[in-house]
Parts: structure tokens; sequence; C-alpha cells
């Protein structure tokens, strides 16, 4: 969509039409909302990654949620990482130990488990 804003011309004529009830976008990075912005492309909807881990798009999402965009969050569990055992990770994620390690003593310590704290921070 960024790189063919047209696109959204067609989106929204399909919705006038009544192929669709809503038009929304997925992103991958925090600048694509500002991009899309810029377009004044105004999504509907909006699928972003959000995990305890990362955190990029609350302050965005918030904007936007405020402006009645609804918001589907997707990773909640970075990809399945939130379990991992951290003595036992793949070198990729080593950079992930003292964060799941954190996450594990929260886990413990409100007696919550970690599928809930990832789902209710």
């Amino acid at each position: 969509l960024l790189s063919n804003p047209a696109l959204w011309q067609e989106f929204e004529a399909a919705e006038r039409s009544g192929a669709v009830t809503k038009i929304g976008v997925s992103v991958n990075r925090a600048d694509e909302l500002s991009q899309l912005d810029a377009l004044s492309i105004k999504p509907q909807i909006i699928q972003a990654p959000v995990s305890v881990f990362d955190q990029r798009f609350v302050n965005p999402l918030r904007a936007a949620l405020d402006r009645g965009v609804e918001i589907f969050v997707r990773s909640s569990f970075l990809q399945g990482a939130a379990f991992l055992d951290p003595h036992r990770l793949p070198p990729a994620l080593e950079g992930l130990r003292e964060k799941l390690l954190l996450l594990r003593q929260i886990s413990a310590r409100e007696a919550l488990p970690i599928a809930a704290l990832c789902l209710r921070f």
C-alpha cells in the first residue's frame, strides 16, 4: 500500500459498494503508521505486532484507538519465544535471556501464567 497508495482508493470503492465493511492495514514497523497518515490513508482497522518485549506500537496504537480505529494485535507471545526456556535458547534468541528470566520472575511473583502476563500487559 505504501508503494502504491492508489490502491487505497480501490479499497474505499469496495467499501462504498458494500463488498467490504471495513478497511484495514497490517503493519510491521511503527513508522508505517505515520507514512500512511502522510498519504491521507485512514484505516478503520490496524493490525500490529505488540508484546511485552516489543512495545514500539503502543503509543501510535493508543492514538489510533482514540480516533476510533479498531486494533488487532499479533505476536503477543513473540512468536512463541515467551514460552522458551531461558537457559536453552537457540543462538539467535540469546539476547532475550534476561527478558525471559524477568518475565518468569514476574509470573512467579504475581502467580500468573506467562500467557496471561503477555495478554494482560
